[in-house]
């Protein structure tokens, strides 16, 4: 499983796991085009518990309600379904782990790394030390997972801290997709990579998202059709990716909202 965590497996069968994110599932369900876009109105128009975290901490406290949630479902997920999901689990662990990585290059000591990933991984960011010398400990990781997989001193070495929070972003994106396996999960990502990869490259510098959200929106309305699939992976994708358009949309309004409130709607994922 690495670099996930390798967690005890405390899973509940597939249907009853369905079954209890249904329940969950009102606590996320939010009509983004009736939203209204002042931050200071977040809290109220949240239900369950992320909106007392978004009143104590804003968007810090709606992402941890999101880690905490995915990290719940990680947990409940039998072996078998997180090895057809783990695609999506390095997904959503991909932002704390790039964060930790940039503190780490600018010598600053990271808080606690997300815990889906592998104990052994962010142990080695936390490490004290030279950058260097951190790289050098993760190449030695990330070689051990599969053939040709490292490279971050060597960019490093290139291109300063950019170029490798780049190069650990391209072996992340290979890691996923060798983990793909899974015929829906793999549709997902697949489509994923089209939106990210055809709008960074190609858009109007002067578009700015706009058309990122809307090919993301378009991967909702597909995975919306997914969640009666029969083993019950259709559902927990539309369920992680539903916390994800959670997360960052009440952290774009968060943010933003106060500043440009008619930016922040185009921006939102629907």
């Amino acid at each position: 499983m690495r670099p996930l965590a390798p967690l005890p497996d405390r899973s509940l069968p597939a249907d009853f796991l369905v079954a209890r994110l249904h329940g969950r599932l009102p606590a996320l369900a939010v009509d983004w085009t009736e939203w209204d876009l002042a931050a200071s109105t977040v809290p109220w128009q949240l239900r369950g518990p992320a909106a007392a975290l978004a009143a104590q901490a804003g968007a810090a406290g709606v992402g941890r309600f999101c880690r905490q949630e995915a990290l719940w479902v990680y947990r409940r997920a039998s072996l078998g379904l997180r090895r057809c999901l783990a695609p999506v689990f390095l997904w959503l662990a991909l932002p704390e782990l790039a964060a930790t990585f940039r503190l780490r290059l600018a010598g600053l000591a990271p808080a606690t790394g997300s815990r889906l990933l592998d104990p052994d991984l962010t142990g080695l960011l936390a490490q004290p030390g030279e950058p260097a010398a951190m790289l050098a400990r993760l190449d030695r990781y990330l070689a051990g997972l599969a053939p040709g997989l490292g490279g971050l001193a060597a960019a490093f070495g290139r291109e300063g801290g950019r170029g490798a929070e780049r190069r650990l972003a391209d072996l992340w994106w290979q890691l996923m997709a060798s983990r793909a396996g899974q015929p829906l999960v793999a549709s997902w990502l697949d489509r994923l990579a089209g939106v990210l990869v055809h709008t960074r490259q190609r858009a109007d510098p002067a578009d700015g998202g706009v058309a990122e959200a809307a090919g993301l929106a378009a991967i909702t309305v597909w995975l919306r059709r997914q969640r009666s699939e029969g083993s019950g992976v259709g559902f927990l994708l539309h369920y992680l990716w539903t916390l994800f358009r959670y997360r960052h949309n009440l952290g774009l309004i968060l943010a933003a909202a106060a500043v440009a409130p008619e930016r922040v709607g185009a921006l939102l994922l629907r």
